[in-house]
C-alpha cells in the first residue's frame, strides 16, 4: 500500500486527498505553482498549497454568483430563454 493509500485510509475525511497539490515557488516572480506530490509536501508547503485552493475556489465562488445574479436580473427583466442576458439586463432590447 502506498503512502497516499495509507494516508486515505486512515481517516474517512481523508478519502478525497489529491496526488498532488501545486506549491509556490520562493521567490513568486509571478512564477506558476508547481505540482509537488502530496506525500512529498512539508507541512508549510500544505498550507501554502491551501492557500491557492482557496483563492481558486474564491474566484470560482464569485464566477457563480455574478452568473446566477445575471440569470436573475435577465429573467425578472423578462428574458426568455432565446435572449441575450448582456442585451436585456444592459437595456440593448
Amino acid at each position: 500500500m502506498t503512502d497516499l493509500a495509507k494516508l486515505r485510509a486512515s481517516n474517512y475525511a481523508l478519502q478525497s486527498l489529491p496526488e498532488t497539490i501545486r506549491v509556490p515557488v520562493q521567490p513568486p516572480a509571478r512564477a506558476e505553482p508547481i505540482a509537488k506530490p502530496l506525500v512529498d509536501a512539508t507541512v508549510d508547503e500544505l498550507a501554502f498549497s491551501l492557500t491557492l485552493a482557496e483563492d481558486e475556489l474564491n474566484a470560482a465562488s464569485d464566477r457563480l454568483y455574478a452568473l446566477r445574479r445575471l440569470l436573475r436580473l435577465a429573467r425578472e427583466s423578462g428574458a426568455i430563454g432565446t435572449d441575450r442576458p448582456a442585451d436585456i439586463v444592459t437595456g440593448d432590447r
